[in-house]
């Protein structure tokens, strides 16, 4: 049922906000989202420069919208995307109708992907260093769902 109290509010917050940092990042509120979408984003900014220089290339017909089989097209060749397009698009086609402008996609050239996932260790590491733990097992890499990312 929906929260009602600020007791229940907040135990909905806590459960979303798994880090306790004060934000519930896409990371913590949806992994594979956060993984579909970050992994998109940067195979754009490697092989396109940005995900809007993208859109406009895929554009073919220039009405503006590009749609799933449009986009469709980031899957052929050597370099093509790895993860799943029909995914990407229906996480960025937010209001259901089949077909993306650029407005829907801009936000992802702004995301820092990298920044996040380096404050993600940070986090790690400071919670790991306060519980005691010696220098032995320390984490030192990024998230599973980085390491799942395009590295070509």
């Amino acid at each position: 049922s929906i929260p009602r109290t600020e007791v229940e509010m907040a135990a909905v917050w806590r459960a979303m906000d798994v880090d306790c940092s004060g934000t519930a990042s896409l990371r913590e509120f949806d992994p594979a989202a956060y993984q579909a979408l970050g992994s998109f984003r940067l195979w754009t900014h490697k092989h396109y420069g940005s995900v809007v220089q993208l859109f406009r290339e895929l554009d073919d017909n220039g009405n503006g919208r590009v749609s799933l089989t449009e986009l469709g097209a980031i899957k052929r060749g050597p370099n093509g995307f790895t993860g799943s397009v029909p995914l990407v698009f229906s996480l960025l086609d937010v209001n259901g109708e089949r077909l993306l402008t650029e407005y829907d996609v801009k936000f992802l050239d702004n995301w820092d992907v990298w920044w996040e996932e380096w404050e993600t260790v940070l986090r790690k590491r400071r919670r790991w260093l306060r519980g005691g733990g010696g220098r032995r097992h320390m984490p030192q890499q990024t998230s599973e769902a980085m390491s799942v990312y395009p590295s070509d």
